[in-house]
């Protein structure tokens, strides 16, 4: 089975981080922080010990948190660590890895668990 590591934010975390950033748009996501996408359910999950949002990315169909994990704001893959907040009907939640500026937000801690989720 195929899917992908993530870091799956806490109930608390998502909550938090709904009432800081209110959503801009109509789909609201605020799940998980992407860590290795396209991997088969045994791949080994790795040790995650802090995450930290750090930056805020938004264009006119997409926004998105950036965040660093354990001081790495890059994914192995090249793209940038992020939770999707939200995006419209003409956006994907894959799309926020096209966003390209952010602003620098006060830092804080997210909360959460690495698991495996299934596509």
């Amino acid at each position: 089975m195929k899917g992908y590591v993530a870091y799956n934010l806490s109930k608390g975390s998502a909550d938090a981080i709904a009432s800081l950033f209110p959503f801009k748009f109509n789909k609201h996501i605020c799940h998980h922080v992407t860590i290795r996408f396209g991997v088969d359910s045994g791949e080994v999950l790795p040790e995650v010990s802090r995450v930290f949002a750090v930056g805020y990315a938004c264009d006119e169909k997409i926004e998105c948190l950036v965040v660093e994990v354990d001081g790495q704001r890059t994914r192995p893959d090249g793209s940038f660590y992020h939770i999707t907040l939200s995006h419209s009907d003409k956006a994907k939640p894959v799309d926020s890895n096209k966003l390209k500026n952010h602003v620098e937000i006060e830092r804080f801690e997210i909360f959460g668990s690495v698991v495996f989720n299934k596509f």
